[in-house]
């Protein structure tokens, strides 16, 4: 068993159980060894004990009493115990740093720093130990998930393909080896949360980090929140091969990165040597299919809107000719031949050639109203267009656009004229309303005594008043109801009983 599990009820059983093996052994005196034995087993779990109380203490000595061992071994035993009680404490302190979060590390490097990272010389190691060491320099002694982030973004946008997302997570534990590797400058301030900008250090971490010769030098990275962003810094982080089966989230893609000035030496790690690096194209894409709908899509949306803007300014630059478009292609709706309520009716149409074949209407088991059409060798001429416009004559004047204007308001005026006209009233409902109790039946019925409560005794007083009210509620409506009375006069009579009983205990208690 542990030291840290024994405790003062497991030492004083095993006295007990050592006084019982020496009361089973009555017949032979124990031997010298064999007390040694004893005295060593329990010594050891008093010394595992932690630091003893006072109570726990007296209970050892009153066991150690009760067991009766041998005066040699009782006497080393009740030693150790006063010994273990005035044992002094040793207070441990733990060192606890909070972790410190710097987001926009690459606006704290200076120019130096700046070549080196982009430089064509510099391994990949050394880029990780310039951006180590500028963390040192700024006071960092315990990284945050932010700041880590934050750093090795910058070291693999130095590269020129984005590795793999496992690759990636091994740059990060690389990463931190690195830093915890190297040590710190003791003597700075310690910050929590960095400010955004280097201007906004202590004028300490500013001594400590730059000079005058190498001061911070601000620089936009293309791809640094892509970078971020998809970076797995935590080993649960579903881009990892090892969480593909227990994710359904499909893991980011890693598109390539932008050319930069710097490429990858031979003295940088396997990972970035070609091996492992994944480029945008839609066959390595998880889906193809899905990636060719999406352009057809938005193609079809890149068309849409093309057509709508060239619709807009169309109709900007020339008003009467986009109106005379739309009144072309105005359609009115042509009207149904009806005879009112009547029934089916029989029609006599003719076809094309001029022969007046009627086609008749299957018979019903009700007449029929027949309109027979004439032939059409009967029929009228189609008139001219002047007496087409002699008929229907348009009014002078009035250009496309207003005809226009014109023929849409009077059917939109003919559309809610019809529906005024199918519109049929809502039936009301009546509202009934519950009749309000009488007076007299409250007055009818059997006439009730005079409710008199008895005055609240000492005991009354002394508990809570609503417990006295209720008492005089409830044996009122009682009474009531004995009575023959309904129940609305019962509760009523209750409710006067209780108010005088309140007014007494009221009177009394003051």
């Amino acid at each position: 068993m542990a030291q840290s599990q024994w405790s003062v009820k497991d030492v004083c059983c095993e006295m007990r159980d050592c006084k019982a093996l020496l009361e089973a052994r009555q017949g032979t005196s124990p031997r010298s060894d064999f007390l040694e034995r004893i005295k060593d087993t329990i010594g050891f779990k008093l010394r595992s004990l932690p630091q003893l109380s006072a109570a726990e203490a007296l209970e050892l000595h009153k066991v150690l009493g009760e067991v009766d061992f041998p005066e040699p071994v009782a006497a080393a035993l009740s030693q150790q115990i006063d010994g273990k009680l005035l044992q002094k404490t040793e207070q441990t302190t733990i060192v606890s740093l909070k972790q410190q979060s710097l987001t926009n590390m690459h606006l704290f490097l200076t120019a130096q720093d700046w070549a080196l990272l982009e430089g064509d010389g510099a391994d990949w190691w050394a880029k990780q130990e310039c951006i180590v060491g500028r963390l040192k320099k700024l006071g960092v002694k315990s990284l945050a998930e932010s700041t880590v982030r934050s750093c090795v973004s910058i070291l693999l946008s130095t590269v020129t393909v984005l590795p793999h997302p496992d690759d990636q997570h091994a740059a990060v534990l690389e990463f931190k080896g690195c830093f915890h590797s190297t040590e710190n400058v003791d003597g700075l301030p310690y910050l929590v949360r960095f400010p955004e900008q280097p201007s906004g250090l202590p004028p300490a971490l500013l001594q400590s980090a730059y000079t005058e010769a190498d001061p911070p030098v601000a620089k936009s990275i293309a791809r640094l929140a892509y970078i971020a962003k998809a970076l797995p810094v935590r080993d649960t982080h579903n881009s990892l091969s090892a969480n593909l089966g227990k994710s359904k989230k499909r893991p980011l893609a890693t598109p390539q990165q932008s050319p930069v000035a710097s490429t990858a030496l031979s003295a940088s790690p396997s990972w970035q040597r070609g091996t492992g690096g994944s480029n945008w194209t839609a066959s390595e894409a998880s889906s193809p299919m899905q990636g060719f709908m999406g352009m057809c899509n938005e193609m079809v949306k890149c068309m849409q809107s093309f057509q709508a803007v060239q619709l807009q300014m169309t109709s900007r630059q020339n008003p009467s000719q986009c109106f005379q478009q739309q009144a072309e292609q105005f359609q009115p709706k042509p009207k149904e031949l009806t005879t009112g309520a009547a029934a089916p009716l029989q029609l006599s149409a003719c076809n094309e050639v001029g022969q007046g074949t009627p086609v008749t209407q299957p018979q019903v088991g009700f007449p029929t109203a027949k309109l027979a059409l004439p032939p059409p060798e009967n029929s009228p001429a189609e008139p001219t267009a002047a007496e087409a416009e002699a008929r229907n004559p348009e009014p002078e004047g009035l250009s496309p656009e207003e005809q226009l204007f014109e023929s849409l308001k009077a059917k939109q005026a003919k559309a809610k004229a019809k529906a005024k006209c199918s519109a049929k009233p809502k039936a009301k409902g009546k509202v009934f309303k519950r009749p309000q109790a009488a007076p007299r039946a409250l007055a009818g019925g059997p006439k009730l005594p005079k409710y008199v409560p008895e005055a609240p005794s000492a005991q009354q007083l002394s508990s809570r008043r609503a417990c006295f009210v209720d008492k005089h509620y409830h044996k009122a409506k009682n009474i009531a109801l004995k009575a023959g009375v309904g129940q609305d006069r019962a509760y009523e009579y209750a409710r006067t009983a209780r108010a005088k009983a309140a007014e007494l205990w009221d009177s009394r208690k003051c």
